[in-house]
C-alpha cells in the first residue's frame, strides 16, 4: 500500500461500469465477443488488458497475447478472450481493429466500439481508445 502513496489507483469499476451506463471499450468488446463466462477472471484481463494498451496504444495482436500471460480462466478459454484484445489492437495493414471507421458516435463507425460509448476517442491507433484512456501514476 505504500508503493501506492500519492499515486492514483484505478480499478475495473473505475474505468467503467454498466450501473452508471459508461462501459469502457475494452469491457465492451470483451463482453460482445463472449470472452466472459463466470466472471471470476474478468477483471484481471480487462485491467491486463488496459494498462497494455494504456502503455502502447499502437500494440499488435501478438504483443497483447502476452500481456495476458498471467491471468487464467478456467471457463472460456482463452479464444474468445484472444479474438476480443486483437479486435482492440492495430491490424497489420496498418488500420485499426478499434474505433477505426468514421461514423457513429466517437467515430465508432459500427465496429463494435464507440457506439454511445464515452470512452473511446475515435481515429484508431494513437487516437483510438487507448487515447481515450487517462494518465495515471
Amino acid at each position: 500500500v505504500c508503493a501506492a502513496d500519492w499515486c492514483m489507483v484505478t480499478t475495473v469499476e473505475g474505468i467503467g461500469s454498466s450501473r452508471r451506463g459508461e462501459v469502457h471499450p475494452i469491457q465492451e468488446r470483451l463482453a460482445a465477443l463472449h470472452g466472459s463466462q463466470c466472471g471470476f477472471c474478468t477483471p484481471g484481463i480487462v485491467m491486463a488488458l488496459y494498462a497494455a494498451l494504456r502503455t502502447s496504444p499502437d500494440m499488435r495482436a501478438e504483443e497483447l497475447t502476452e500481456k495476458l500471460d498471467g491471468n487464467l480462466c478456467r471457463c472460456t478459454g482463452y479464444r474468445p478472450i484472444l479474438d476480443a484484445a486483437a479486435s482492440l489492437c492495430i491490424r497489420g495493414d496498418g488500420g485499426s481493429g478499434c474505433c477505426g471507421g468514421g461514423g457513429g458516435e466517437n467515430g465508432g463507425g459500427g465496429n463494435g466500439c464507440g457506439s454511445g460509448n464515452k470512452g473511446c476517442g475515435g481515429g484508431g491507433g494513437a487516437g483510438g481508445c487507448a487515447a481515450a484512456l487517462p494518465s495515471h501514476c
